[in-house]
């Protein structure tokens, strides 16, 4: 009972077998099915009949490739999140994988974090060494994007602003986010009404 037909099977979902064996065959045990078990007592490797994908099958993505060619500090300098999940990354990045190009246009994370409109990851990766005259596949600095590239691919959130007939206006926000990035290289951070409070509160 509760046992599905296999002709009544969906053709479009698998027969799934798995193969996975935890328990079976241990060191010093014998075969599951030597032991005189009472009839109720389950096999522990034994997987439900309807059940596609596996334990395992969540942590396939650590063997994904990694085709962008990030490290850890390509991530933390993208991640503006406001418990400062990305400078705890930071942390753990080497002095090489600080100044390491990915490969997509050889972007450091230097560059990912004027990318990725993040102005503390900026003056974390300076004081503590990235290189600031690394240059990517075209030439440019890191710096040197800040004017036609800052927040290209990520903008940090910001929870309030000027408002015109109940529409927000970027407009008012943008050229203060862009002189935060510019006094980054500088390595000077000054708040303003856009950012939110967890930002502020990040250290650097």
């Amino acid at each position: 009972e509760g046992k599905a037909d296999p002709a009544q099977w969906p053709a479009a979902i698998p027969r799934v077998v798995t193969r996975i064996v935890k328990w079976e065959n241990q060191p010093g045990h014998k075969p599951f099915c030597a032991y005189k078990l009472p009839k109720w007592v389950k096999h522990p490797d034994a997987q439900k009949p309807t059940m596609y994908l596996q334990p395992e099958d969540y942590m396939g993505s650590r063997r994904r490739h990694n085709q962008h060619g990030w490290n850890v500090a390509h991530v933390g300098a993208q991640c503006g999140m406001f418990e400062g999940q990305g400078f705890k990354m930071l942390e753990k990045a080497t002095m090489e994988e600080m100044n390491t190009p990915d490969l997509m246009e050889g972007w450091t994370p230097l560059h990912w974090a004027v990318l990725s409109d993040n102005p503390k990851a900026v003056i974390w990766l300076l004081k503590h060494g990235a290189d600031k005259d690394a240059k990517d596949r075209q030439g440019r600095k890191a710096e040197d994007m800040v004017d036609d590239h800052w927040g290209e691919f990520y903008q940090r959130y910001w929870e309030f602003g000027p408002k015109a007939d109940g529409l927000i206006q970027p407009d008012k926000v943008y050229p203060k986010r862009l002189k935060q990035m510019k006094d980054a290289f500088q390595l000077k951070f000054a708040e303003n009404e856009f950012d939110i409070e967890g930002y502020k509160a990040i250290e650097v």
